[in-house]
């Protein structure tokens, strides 16, 4: 349900490969974790998630690790800041192996997306609210996505359904271990990470644009939809399940209830 238009604007750089400066072999540079999400969002649950994978990384394996955020809003990062200091975890002190860092609020969605690049290597979602047009905007940005799959609500399973279209199952945890096994895997197992990104750019290609990205697909198939409805009403009909031919798709179709 969530359209887009990233794939129509030339002002967002399409994603490229690119490869974490954490899979050096010197380990010098952290590995980078991000969530751009609006702090309402986030849950005391969500955040023991993420720490459970940092202290994983910096005890077991030895990387350092970042997690960025955003101002947004200001207000409430001294309480991000006073929760992970309640935790009292050695590992998450200023030590040199993890850093917590806000980015401020862009308005503008291009200056944003440009600067993904350069602060995230993988994006961690919200478990009860995910993230929505964040969540677009780091994918495009070619940065690979960890989203839980058992959400209750439609807010609960957005991230679910954007990685199912794109392909990405294997970023979709059903439990919070599932969640942590994910994110130590995508920090420690190049060729893992490497495959995921590279099925995540190649979705962007115009050659073979998946349908989530194609905007014009999708307006034509609401616009069928929509006909069809008022049909549907103006011959006194019960409200039916119909199914939308896809445009530029063989055989491709969406199904829903009017």
């Amino acid at each position: 349900f969530f359209v887009n238009s990233h794939a129509n604007f030339p002002e967002l750089d399409r994603p490229q490969y690119r490869i974490p400066a954490a899979f050096d072999d010197n380990k010098s540079h952290p590995f980078r974790f991000c969530n751009f999400n609006k702090h309402m969002k986030l849950t005391p649950d969500v955040f023991n998630i993420w720490t459970n994978i940092f202290r994983s990384l910096i005890n077991t394996y030895g990387l350092a690790v970042t997690l960025t955020m955003l101002e947004y809003p200001k207000e409430s990062i001294p309480n991000i800041k006073n929760f992970l200091l309640r935790q009292n975890i050695p590992e998450l002190k200023d030590n040199g192996n993890f850093q917590l860092k806000f980015l401020p609020f862009l308005s503008n969605p291009y200056e944003h997306q440009r600067r993904i690049e350069a602060h995230c290597d993988v994006v961690l979602d919200n478990a009860i609210y995910n993230a929505h047009t964040m969540a677009v905007d780091t994918l495009w940005g070619g940065t690979p996505m960890i989203v839980f799959g058992n959400g209750v609500d439609m807010g609960g399973r957005v991230g679910h359904s954007i990685l199912s279209e794109l392909g990405l199952n294997e970023l979709i945890a059903y439990s919070r271990e599932e969640y942590i096994r994910i994110g130590i895997r995508l920090a420690i197992d190049k060729p893992f990470y490497l495959k995921m990104q590279r099925r995540l750019v190649n979705t962007t290609m115009p050659e073979k644009l998946n349908d989530f990205w194609n905007t014009e697909r999708y307006v034509k198939n609401f616009e069928t939809g929509l006909l069809q409805v008022w049909e549907n009403f103006l011959r006194g009909n019960d409200p039916v399940h119909i199914e939308v031919k896809g445009h530029k798709k063989e055989n491709g179709s969406c199904k829903a209830s009017v």
